[in-house]
């Protein structure tokens, strides 16, 4: 298991626990916005990473192996993004109103 797919399993983890997790203890509510970001970064980038690197630790490894193997990890990525972008036009947990980035509401 290389660093990319640690880090998504990582990224996912966090995403769960700033989602479902933190909004029901009172204390953590503070963390919960940039546990959420941090979260998505983690998963976003070391799934793009996965998508060019596959789970290959070592670079010979890799050299050797045909790009279309990598395929099923931009169909992850791929599947990830457009359930986030649903949820995201969905949810309202990370709303522009209630940050005040959008002014026209």
């Amino acid at each position: 298991m290389n660093y990319p797919l640690r880090f998504t399993i990582f990224g996912a983890i966090i995403t769960a626990a700033a989602v479902w997790l933190q909004p029901r203890f009172e204390r953590l509510q503070i963390f919960q916005p940039i546990s959420y970001i941090i979260g998505l970064i983690y998963l976003m980038v070391s799934l793009w990473a996965l998508s060019i690197f596959g789970n290959y630790s070592d670079f010979y490894e890799w050299t050797t192996v045909r790009q279309y193997h990598m395929f099923y990890w931009g169909i992850l990525s791929t599947a990830v993004s457009a359930f986030l972008v649903i949820y995201g036009l969905k949810a309202k947990i990370m709303s522009p109103v209630r940050w005040g980035l959008c002014f026209w509401y």
